[in-house]
């Protein structure tokens, strides 16, 4: 009996070194060697080169990619739920995690390592994030917590990204997911008495309007289950600190805990008033070409999403920097108008004849519309429109629809058709820019109130594939 149980043991302790060893060997397998706190891994692609594989549809990932970029955001302070976003030097990235806790292991200022083959590529809202395939609403799905060490692997610690400083004006969708700094950014006066979040739980998230010395809009966005929800926010002026966000076209921005509000303690600035909204028809013709642009759209003119047919919609961000006619990211856009087709990227951001477009998405397809506010017609009759319709893209396969449309009143419920000539499509692998001819007859002649004219898209793309970038030039009234 002692003979077997010594034999025994002897056995029992074979096997457990070796499951030692194995284990060992498979740890080695599984993470590759560090150096300098960071793995021994080649990184292939900036998280610039990944946005730019998001055509407006899901992307999976199915070659080697290796990406690299530093914690921005976790979910320390219960502001971001079950994901991080992750900043190199040329973008940003939000990746969905389905645990919780991330903190622990990818807490801010530490780098991790994506390696993305099998990840998804998609958007919520406009806003782009990986994920591990996507639901119905073709939206990223949270990574399983079993499988995230199999595409996330941590590197060194401590690292520190400077914020990209902007005025709101300056705000476009090439900074999305990264860290951004608003240096005289204050909370609008009918929000100062608010706090961030709602400690009740009645709203899951709150959003707090932020101005600075442009007319350019934002919000603070926090969640009501964020450890700061109930701080009231500052009625100071300074420095904004967070990651700036997307949703269809609002303009975002998601702090990490109130350290990023810190500074907001000087003297209120005085906000640049809003141009007034008002078109006046003085002399016929009357002309919009866009070139000016780069800083505002012209007096009277906006631009609208979620527009039905009783509804004028919601008065939607302006990106006004420069982009190139295949950019893809959701939007009211400054593109290049449509003059020569054989621009490439350099001479389209160096066109100093601008058309205002639109790149549409699933999530802000129908009801996008550029809209001419008009003092009134008093005195005048016979008014007429023309202007350039373009389809910018040429890789697009999708078609969008338009039409034009007027309306009488401060807020009008009911919109008429204008009578259009022309070519009123955008899309559909075509590089075009059509002339449209639009006639009210007598529906806009002595009108003592406002008038709505807009061109709109309500219904949505048809076809598969990219959404266009559409565009509209030139925009001339005339009248009697």
């Amino acid at each position: 009996m002692n003979k077997l149980y010594k034999q025994f043991v002897q056995f029992s302790g074979a096997l457990l070194m070796l499951a030692l060893v194995v284990a060992g060997c498979k740890k080695t397998f599984d993470e590759p060697p560090y150096k300098n706190g960071d793995p021994d891994l080649a990184v292939t692609a900036t998280i610039a080169e990944l946005q730019a594989l998001y055509k407006g549809d899901p992307v999976l990932i199915t070659n080697d990619m290796v990406l690299a970029g530093v914690v921005i955001g976790d979910d320390r302070s219960g502001n971001l739920f079950k994901q991080i976003v992750i900043q190199d030097k040329t973008a940003g990235i939000n990746i969905q995690l389905d645990a919780s806790n991330i903190n622990a292991k990818y807490p801010i200022g530490r780098k991790v390592f994506i390696k993305a083959k099998g990840l998804t590529l998609g958007a919520y809202g406009g806003l782009l994030e990986l994920g591990y395939g996507v639901n119905d609403s073709k939206q990223p799905v949270r990574v399983p917590q079993a499988l995230i060490d199999s595409f996330l692997v941590g590197g060194s610690a401590n690292n520190v990204v400077t914020p990209v400083e902007l005025a709101l004006d300056q705000l476009n969708g090439k900074y999305q997911n990264m860290l951004v700094k608003i240096k005289k950014a204050q909370v609008v006066i009918a929000d100062t008495s608010k706090t961030f979040g709602d400690p009740t739980k009645g709203q899951a998230y709150v959003s707090i309007g932020i101005q600075d010395t442009t007319i350019g809009g934002l919000v603070i966005r926090t969640s009501s289950y964020a450890n700061f929800a109930g701080t009231k926010v500052p009625k100071g002026n300074g420095e904004l600190t967070g990651i700036y966000t997307i949703f269809n076209s609002d303009n975002q921005l998601v702090i990490r805990d109130v350290n990023d509000v810190a500074k907001m303690t000087g003297d209120r600035n005085a906000v640049v008033a809003p141009p007034s909204t008002n078109i006046e028809l003085k002399t016929s013709p009357l002309l919009f070409n866009f070139d000016g642009i780069d800083t505002l759209l012209p007096m009277g003119v906006t631009v609208r999403s979620g527009a039905t047919a009783s509804s004028l919609g919601n008065d939607t961000s302006y990106k006004k920097t420069r982009v190139k006619w295949a950019d893809v990211g959701l939007g009211f856009k400054n593109f290049a108008s449509g003059t020569d087709f054989t621009m490439d990227e350099n001479t389209q951001n160096n066109a100093t004849n601008r058309a205002i477009g639109v790149r549409q998405t699933g999530s802000m397809e129908s009801g996008v519309s550029f809209v001419f506010e008009i003092k009134n017609t008093t005195g005048k009759k016979n008014l007429k429109m023309n202007f350039k319709l373009q389809s910018l893209d040429i890789t697009s396969t999708r078609t969008t629809t338009w039409a034009v449309e007027y309306a009488t009143g401060d807020n009008p419920t009911s919109f008429k058709p204008g009578t259009a000539t022309g070519i009123m499509t955008t899309g559909n692998k075509t590089a075009v820019s059509n002339n449209i001819s639009v006639d009210f007859g007598n529906g806009l002649d002595n009108i003592s109130d406002k008038v709505y004219i807009r061109i709109i898209s309500l219904g949505a793309t048809t076809g598969t594939g990219n959404r266009p970038s559409s565009a509209i030039d030139d925009v001339q009234f005339t009248w009697n």
